[in-house]
């Protein structure tokens, strides 16, 4: 479970990043990114819709892998980011080791995650 301070929750502050033309597109995942200038933690959002998938239970297994993936890469997220995370299609698998290899290198491009 992200920490309250790394959610990105508000429709206004979504909207923004939504609109942001920072964005890397992996395979599974698209991650848009608006950078701000307050310093706060990097917060998150995590959106997948049922174009993934049309079962609940599935869109669900999908958000808790990728958040436990964030949650152990907060220690090398840089702050001043807010980033929203969207699932593109159909999963062959859902295993954390397959969304770690989409989502890191996309991260890493868009400097969220220092190495």
């Amino acid at each position: 479970m992200l920490p309250k301070r790394h959610r990105l929750r508000r429709t206004r502050d979504i909207s923004r990043v939504r609109n942001s033309r920072t964005v890397a597109r992996g395979e599974l995942f698209t991650v848009r990114a608006c950078a701000r200038s307050d310093g706060q933690p990097t917060r998150f959002a995590i959106v997948v819709s049922r174009r993934v998938s049309p079962k609940a239970t599935e869109r669900n297994a999908v958000t808790r892998h990728v958040r436990a993936f964030l949650f152990h890469e907060l220690p090398t997220v840089r702050d001043g980011y807010d980033v929203l995370i969207i699932a593109q299609k159909r999963f062959p698998e859902y295993t954390r080791e397959g969304y770690r290899r989409d989502l890191a290198p996309l991260l890493y491009r868009l400097h969220i995650v220092g190495s």
